[in-house]
């Protein structure tokens, strides 16, 4: 396969196909620092985004996103119906979570 093969997306990243607010996203989501439980940053903190978010998707910015948390990790000991009560509490927009523990 050649490097300027354009039938094979895979020579692509997809990064550069989109645009500069989703590289934005993608590079939070992506790095191996951010989204962790980093000093100065609370739970609070990653739900906001994911609100805001969603709130650009109910607008005119149709921004698909996907947060996964580790239960287990992040609240091992709290009770997996109270972090779908804060997430709900917090999100605005109509949001579906599904919560796997």
């Amino acid at each position: 396969m050649e490097k300027d093969d354009s039938e094979h997306l895979n020579v692509y990243r997809p990064i550069t196909l989109v645009l500069q607010i989703y590289k934005v996203c993608i590079c939070i989501f992506l790095k191996y620092e951010e989204g962790r439980f980093l000093t100065g940053f609370s739970t609070i903190d990653h739900i906001q985004i994911i609100q805001h978010l969603t709130e650009q998707y109910t607008t005119n910015i149709k921004c698909h996103c996907f947060a996964s948390v580790d239960r287990r990790k992040a609240f091992d000991s709290v009770e997996l119906i109270v972090v779908a009560n804060v997430l709900h509490e917090h999100v605005t927009v109509p949001l579906s979570i599904n919560l796997i523990d």
